[in-house]
């Protein structure tokens, strides 16, 4: 199989690189998102892909125009052949073989077309040639573009030439493994360079030279030996090529290899998405498979023991036995509730009622001035409630629920990202005798405690009136008949009700009446008012519920969902960079 199609048959070309550039920037949207969450040595390492990812992608063309530039490497050990196979494959003396080299620790390149000048300052190649234009096989032609390098050679005693090795191959876009016969089994080159490019074996090559030392069936063997380690590796796709320098076998094979690779203009490419997908799958590892939902996992709890602590009990009470009184004087017997109207509301001993914005109410008039004034909404933020704040207890019962819903939300995420999310609800939990002690009693004196009056109330105060009118005139008219009978006044008999021996003054059955009907008309609404005390006490819960949970969500589950947020952000944008879509 040619390199040219097994490329194309991995990954179709017109799909290759056209989203390079959004992987390159999710990549840096995974960084900026995981932050110092990430493991140090991967974020370094994609910082490194994506800079110098987009520094070669400007670099890939010539200041001249022309082709797009490929960088194919040749890299192999002392006594491989190296410089004689580049030698052959340019077709004249532009390395010189042997044991000396002119430059032992910098590599020469060989150009093919315009000189990417820019591209190799870059690469930092010094020693250049440029190919001769000479007539040859179609695939020759193909080699416009090319930047050939002779790498020094990795074994050697001389550690600048492996640094020089080791900077390339994180650099070029193709990297050609020249092996001989007697070391292509080298530990040096198997540890040390091809087991740590198993994401990137579509961008190797192995040449088996000097097979002219070899017969037909050593060389099938050889082969078969060094596919074999190949495979172990973790590189079982990669090609290997026989040449020969001395004799030319195998050289014609090479230009092909290389000239397909350079023709698909999309070595660089592949080479950057390479390193992409790699530096990704390394983010992946600082990351987990996905975030839990602050909002299902304790959350509840966490409202509950701020409810406590903001005196919401308190409040609800105080909502109960207002709604109690309020309907019991509306409802009730006049005479009996009379004295009951000079007791304080028990809302505005709290100061909560929370009109703001005005407008409503019940009505009465035992509303104090200082609480309508509190409703202002250009004074809301001035008001406070008399509520005493979370006593120590309280404090802790919101700490401990905060660190329970933190360590749910934590689950599944590695230990960054679950430090991360307890340390942003520590501060907050810590601080609930302060700011989110604060923002409670605000939320608290926000929240409209009070309710129009009913209508059927209205009606039974209006009825309970006309009854105590009439109950008014019978208990007058007694007196006055009462008064003028001691005084020995000459009145006349009272009009009676009913016959012999049970007629009664009328005055005495208008007042007996009156107290019969406004104390049975009492007893009746009385189960209505306790209804609708219960049910506006019940309203009043849920709404102050919400709003101690909006105060739960900003002061102290928000902080938390960033960080799950920053999580979800990252972990998108490395599968995006891996070449995973993703819905979002």
């Amino acid at each position: 199989m040619s390199l040219l199609r097994r490329r194309r048959g991995s990954v179709p070309a017109a799909g290759r690189g056209e989203d390079l550039g959004e992987r390159l920037a999710a990549l840096e949207r995974a960084l900026l998102a995981g932050g110092d969450r990430l493991e140090t040595a991967a974020a370094a390492r994609a910082a490194q892909v994506v800079r110098r990812g987009r520094e070669r992608s400007a670099l890939s063309r010539p200041s001249g125009g022309g082709p797009a530039s490929t960088v194919v490497a040749l890299a192999g050990a002392t006594g491989s052949g190296k410089s004689s196979l580049l030698n052959a494959f340019v077709g004249e003396d532009v390395a010189v073989a042997g044991v000396r080299r002119p430059t032992t620790s910098s590599p020469t390149a060989v150009v093919w077309g315009d000189e990417p000048s820019a591209l190799l300052d870059w690469l930092d190649v010094r020693t250049r040639h440029r190919a001769a234009r000479r007539p040859g096989p179609r695939e020759a032609e193909a080699l416009e573009g090319l930047v050939l390098l002779d790498l020094p050679d990795h074994d050697s005693t001389d550690l600048g030439n492996a640094l020089q090795v080791d900077r390339m191959v994180e650099l070029v876009d193709l990297m050609v493994w020249v092996v001989d016969p007697q070391k292509y089994a080298d530990a040096a080159l198997h540890d040390g360079y091809l087991r740590r490019l198993t994401g990137h074996q579509d961008l190797l090559l192995v040449v088996l030279n000097q097979v002219d030392t070899l017969d037909e069936t050593s060389a099938d063997a050889c082969e078969r030996d060094l596919r074999a380690l190949l495979a172990a590796d973790g590189l079982p796709r990669v090609d290997v090529v026989r040449t020969s320098a001395r004799s030319g076998e195998g050289i014609d094979d090479l230009r092909r290899a290389v000239a397909e690779a350079v023709s698909t203009t999309s070595a660089a490419t592949r080479r950057t998405e390479a390193d992409v997908e790699a530096a990704a799958d390394a983010l992946a590892a600082s990351l987990g498979n996905g975030e839990q939902d602050v909002s299902a996992r304790g959350a509840e709890s966490l409202v509950d023991a701020l409810c406590v602590a903001a005196g919401v009990p308190t409040v609800l009470d105080a909502v109960m036995r207002s709604e109690l009184r309020a309907g019991r004087r509306a409802t009730g017997w006049p005479a009996l509730t009379w004295a009951g109207r000079w007791r304080r509301d028990p809302l505005a001993r709290l100061r909560v009622l929370g009109r703001v914005g005005g407008g409503g109410g019940r009505g009465r008039q035992d509303q104090e001035p200082s609480i309508e004034a509190a409703a202002d909404a250009s004074r809301a933020r001035l008001v406070r409630s008399s509520l005493s704040g979370p006593t120590p207890t309280e404090r802790a019962r919101v700490a401990t629920a905060a660190r329970s819903v933190a360590s749910g939300a934590s689950d599944g995420l590695p230990q960054r990202w679950a430090d991360a999310v307890r340390a942003s609800v520590a501060p907050a939990g810590q601080d609930v005798g302060g700011g989110v002690a604060d923002a409670l009693d605000q939320a608290l004196v926000g929240v409209d405690l009070q309710a129009d009056r009913p209508w059927w109330q209205s009606a039974a105060l209006w009825a309970q009136r006309a009854v105590a009118v009439v109950g008014l005139v019978g208990l007058v008219w007694t007196l006055g008949w009462a008064a003028a009978l001691w005084l020995a006044l000459p009145v006349p008999s009272p009009v009676t009700v009913g016959r012999e021996p049970f007629d009664l003054p009328l005055p005495w059955v208008l007042l007996g009446a009156a107290i019969a009907v406004g104390v049975l008309l009492a007893l009746l609404l009385r189960p209505l008012v306790t209804s609708r005390a219960r049910r506006r006490t019940a309203a009043v819960r849920e709404e102050l519920r919400a709003r101690v949970a909006q105060v739960a969500a900003a002061t102290l589950l928000e902080p938390m969902v960033r960080v799950l947020d920053d999580h979800r952000e990252a972990r998108l944008a490395v599968e995006q960079a891996a070449g995973r879509r993703v819905a979002r």
